[in-house]
């Protein structure tokens, strides 16, 4: 317990799961082996706090259910395309096609995001 302590970085799973979060803190990200990261059941609003995710490269679990975020049209899409070495979502196995659907959505929000000359 000491060394887990001492050394956060060493740290693979995380479970901040009914902790009624806002916002997820920066230091998070200073967990890079992170694999498992449990969210849910809090109260997170914002799509910022969860895109920030994006920067654990090692993440391969991850809950968000039971949050308002979880209620936004497409977060699931757009967590699988910012994290793409999630292999589960809320509790679930991400399939194939749902990571398909989530790059041909990020491909239609890119091509309307361009400006016409």
């Amino acid at each position: 317990m000491i060394q887990a302590a001492r050394a956060p970085v060493q740290l693979l799973w995380l479970d901040l799961s009914f902790n009624q979060l806002t916002d997820i803190d920066e230091a998070l990200l200073d967990l890079p082996n992170l694999r498992v990261l449990y969210l849910h059941a809090n109260e997170i609003r914002e799509g910022a706090p969860i895109r920030r995710l994006g920067k654990l490269k090692q993440l391969t679990n991850l809950t968000i259910h039971g949050n308002p975020i979880d209620n936004q049209p497409n977060i699931n899409k757009e967590l699988l395309c910012l994290i793409p070495s999630l292999t589960k979502l809320n509790f679930s196995p991400v399939t194939r096609l749902q990571r398909d659907d989530a790059q041909q959505w990020q491909a239609a929000r890119r091509r309307g995001g361009r400006r016409k000359k």
